[in-house]
């Protein structure tokens, strides 16, 4: 094997770890993004199927006419609704899904799971407050600045930092941009019993926030792949 082969084969080899350092797997502090804000209007429904209660066209909007480049939209609580009544449930990781081991004081149980869209789980620690400066668990309800604030009547409510919460990746937003969505949940009783409830929830639309360690691996794989095209440079002037 020639020396030139070998050399490209090691920048190669040099350029591929660099990458590895400067993207390094993510390290995010989900942050209640300001900038954006999400609600329902005259086109949003709500329809119960069944065990499936959806609301169709939800909204997401940029308030600012900047690009966002990832927003994300987070829903930590929920609560069914009968009749007047808010029944507080609590995301078990176990179960993937919202759970109450004693329904509506009937000896059931029920799980709740957002069935539509595909959700990936996020842990309750990795969502700040709307100042960054503060970590959930929050007890609800609401505390000034909270970003799962819960106003009456719904039930108080405790997370962990450990606890995990489902957030729909919603990508990238133009300038002054709306985007529509749809929410689906599926309820599960214990009972085996048919018929979904109207269904309360908290949503936060939430930006990543690097943390401290991915900046050092970032500047690190930088500095990497700066000293490598240095030397090669030397190498093989032009």
């Amino acid at each position: 094997m020639n020396i030139k082969l070998l050399s490209k084969l090691s920048s190669f080899v040099i350029i591929a770890i660099s990458l590895v350092f400067t993207v390094p797997a993510a390290a995010y502090t989900l942050q209640d993004d300001p900038s954006s804000t999400w609600s329902g209007d005259s086109l949003t429904t709500r329809t119960i199927n069944g065990n499936v209660v959806t609301y169709q066209n939800l909204f997401a909007q940029n308030l600012t006419s900047n690009s966002l480049p990832a927003l994300s939209f987070a829903i930590p609580f929920i609560w069914p609704n009968i009749d007047t009544t808010y029944v507080p449930m609590e995301w078990r990781n176990d179960l993937n899904g919202w759970y109450t081991s004693n329904f509506n004081n009937t000896g059931t149980s029920l799980t709740v799971s957002l069935t539509s869209p595909v959700a990936s789980a996020v842990f309750m620690g990795k969502l700040a407050d709307l100042t960054g400066s503060q970590q959930l668990p929050l007890t609800e309800p609401c505390q000034a600045g909270s970003p799962s604030c819960t106003p009456a009547p719904y039930p108080p409510e405790t997370r962990n930092s450990t606890d995990l919460i489902p957030i729909i990746s919603l990508g990238a937003f133009a300038p002054d941009e709306t985007k529509r969505f749809d929410l689906s949940f599926t309820y599960s009783f214990g009972d085996q019993r048919v018929g979904a409830l109207p269904t309360a929830f908290i949503g936060n639309t939430v930006s990543p926030i690097p943390e401290p360690e991915t900046y050092a691996m970032f500047i690190a794989g930088l500095g990497l792949l700066g000293s490598m095209l240095r030397r090669r440079r030397t190498t093989h002037p032009l």
